[in-house]
């Protein structure tokens, strides 16, 4: 897909991806669903991309209800190990992300949104299912935000992104696909996923529409950032009036422009994993992940 590359400078990379699964016991079946093709559109470019699989079998590729690039692959063969190999070439516009504010941009909570605009947007709109109890205490959380920033609408998502990016701290192994909201904002630690679900709650119990991303970042391999390049990133998209879905990174404090490959989105991380699947008989298994993005010489490149 083309896009404007005159307007704004961009950044390449080259991104590999190797998953690997070593079974206890031979597996009579596998199934997997893949979303690690990064999207096309008009602010990110895939100049190339791969995948194979290890043992050989055929793929089936479709596109999910969020439009994501899905690839399945089903093994009927007894194996006792699963490579998926993925590798490829994108280009990112690094657009100032504040960009908005050049042109004069204010809007106040609570948004009003016309009827057909509630419709399309009601998969982000709706919180997490929780105890009244719990959403409660979270919308008082939230709407604290907003009173300290008396309503304005942008002031209130900095705070929010900044405010989980200081006072949660990112703890791998402190938490599982099964935490909820309520317990991150209790414990005040986890991962990305868990801070983008929690800015998503926070977020929808404002009634402003925000869909889970998930992608690659790149840091250079060297950064102290909380979250780096060897593993995929998943961060928050919000859809704000007449600025479309706009990016924020509470994990790392930041509102994503450059250093940020999408690969899939949805409501929560459950619509975007990269890998999920299933074998016959269950078995242990042992999963290994090596992710490496590589920043490449751009044709675009930034300038003063």
């Amino acid at each position: 897909m083309e896009y404007n590359k005159s307007k704004h400078p961009s950044r390449k990379y080259t991104i590999r991806h190797l998953t690997k699964y070593d079974y206890a016991g031979e597996v009579q079946k596998s199934s997997n669903l893949i979303r690690l093709r990064p999207v096309d559109d008009t602010r990110q470019q895939v100049h190339s991309y791969s995948i194979s699989i290890d043992p050989e079998v055929d793929i089936l590729e479709f596109e999910d209800v969020f439009g994501n690039r899905v690839s399945r692959v089903s093994l009927e063969e007894p194996h006792q190990s699963l490579s998926i190999l993925t590798e490829s070439s994108v280009e990112v516009l690094d657009s100032d992300p504040f960009d908005f504010s050049k042109h004069g941009y204010q809007m106040d909570l609570p948004i009003t949104w016309l009827p057909w605009q509630k419709e399309m947007l009601e998969p982000y709109l709706k919180a997490a299912e929780l105890p009244e109890a719990h959403l409660r205490e979270l919308e008082e959380y939230a709407r604290s935000f907003a009173s300290d920033q008396n309503n304005d609408l942008m002031e209130t998502l900095f705070a929010l992104n900044l405010t989980i990016f200081r006072e949660y701290d990112y703890v791998p192994g402190s938490t599982t696909i099964d935490t909820t909201v309520y317990e991150v904002f209790q414990q005040k630690k986890g991962v990305c996923q868990d801070f983008t679900h929690l800015f998503l709650c926070l977020a929808r119990l404002l009634n402003i529409p925000a869909r889970y991303c998930c992608g690659y970042i790149f840091t250079g391999q060297t950064s102290e950032a909380r979250a780096t390049s060897d593993a995929t990133h998943a961060w928050v998209q919000v859809y704000l009036p007449e600025l479309g879905w706009k990016d924020f990174d509470p994990t790392n404090g930041i509102l994503p422009r450059g250093e940020h490959m999408r690969v899939a989105h949805g409501r929560w991380a459950k619509d975007a994993t990269p890998l999920v699947g299933t074998v016959e008989p269950a078995v242990a298994q042992n999963l290994t992940v090596d992710v490496q993005v590589i920043e490449q010489p751009s044709a675009n490149p930034v300038t003063s």
